[in-house]
């Protein structure tokens, strides 16, 4: 009998859960989510202070040609992309920013989608939140950053794509493009590695290289020292004015969607190359044939957790602007990679914009 309760409890949130995710894919439906959130605390109030005020030119390729693209409500990041339910939404969410939305612009010269503004502290109040977490990205991650062993590199390494899951396809994917550069990888940074499952794969499947990580998020620093004590972890920011380590090959995945500060991240990474040093990018894709489909409700639109949205086309006047070639480009699944080498021609470029 308890059992068949536990299932038909299992089953019902299933069922809700889905249904939820029916209702906020649907832009038509979306009233029926607003006054749930307005009964449980939320308010019409605006908060104060934002980080980054309407720009003045697009952040990749500094066009001020750009338009409004779209609107995404707050509750969308959570319910939809992380599976959160509404109470532990609740819970982690100030009341104020229950109903915050937030407005998307495109640039018509080089297709970035991004975000103009947010307001001050809203990302950092939610990721530093106890239950963000344990009852947010745990669940998620615990899909997409497996624990990494020998035996498992051995077996994505050797086994034939179509017979491997899609996280280890990933891997084995992004594998592949930089063993191709293995000759000039002596030295190898991941640069945002979030708990190390990537480094540690390529710490293994190289063991001629010497790889490091970056990481500065500090549930993820600790998480990574307990699974890999083996991998060396740099825990606090690199910056673009004091360069301690110079790299033959920095690895930057789901990173700069992040990232408010182009030019200091790019000036960052440019600064910790070597010359003629790769760089291998991995960021959601905003002309995937999914992205067009979904539009606003497409996964990658978490805004402002991401605030960044790129093509190629954005990509390459980034990469352009701040001295980089490209050498190699593709897609894995919803995502672009990029390979780029530090060029010396244009050594002291980024130090012109």
């Amino acid at each position: 009998m308890r059992e068949s309760i536990q299932i038909f409890i299992k089953k019902t949130n299933s069922a809700i859960s889905g249904l939820m995710r029916t209702v906020l894919y649907n832009r038509y439906l979306l009233f029926v989510i607003a006054p749930l959130l307005m009964l449980t605390g939320a308010t019409r109030g605006k908060p104060k202070d934002l980080t980054r005020p309407c720009p003045t030119a697009c952040p990749a390729c500094c066009s001020n040609n750009f338009i409004f693209f779209s609107t995404v409500p707050y509750y969308k990041t959570h319910l939809v992309h992380w599976g959160s339910s509404l109470s532990v939404y609740n819970d982690i969410i100030d009341p104020v920013y229950k109903l915050a939305k937030f407005d998307l612009h495109r640039c018509r010269n080089c297709g970035l989608v991004f975000v103009p503004a947010s307001y001050k502290g809203l990302v950092e109040n939610v990721e530093n939140h106890p239950l963000f977490f344990d009852k947010v990205v745990e669940p998620y991650l615990s899909q997409t950053q497996p624990l990494i062993s020998t035996a498992m590199v051995s077996n994505i390494i050797s086994s034939p794509l179509e017979n491997i899951g899609s996280v280890d396809g990933k891997f084995k994917l992004l594998y592949t493009i930089l063993a191709n550069y293995r000759e000039e990888i002596s030295t190898y940074l991941d640069f945002g590695a979030n708990m190390g499952a990537f480094a540690e794969f390529i710490r293994i499947a190289m063991p001629d290289i010497d790889v490091s990580c970056c990481e500065i998020n500090q549930y993820y620093v600790i998480k990574c020292r307990e699974r890999y004590p083996q991998l060396r972890v740099i825990d606090k920011p690199l910056t673009s004015k004091s360069v301690s380590e110079i790299f033959d090959c920095i690895y930057c995945s789901d990173v700069i969607e992040h990232i408010w500060d182009l030019d200091e991240i790019f000036l960052v990474l440019k600064n910790h190359i070597r010359e003629n040093g790769l760089l291998m990018l991995v960021t959601p894709n905003s002309d995937s044939p999914s992205a067009k489909k979904q539009g606003v409700w497409w996964w990658s639109y978490i805004v402002p957790h991401h605030v960044q949205f790129f093509n190629l086309s954005a990509l390459t006047a980034l990469f352009t602007r701040f001295g980089f070639q490209l050498v190699e480009t593709g897609e894995i699944g919803d995502e672009l990679y990029v390979v780029c080498r530090k060029t010396a021609s244009d050594l002291n470029s980024a130090n012109r914009v």
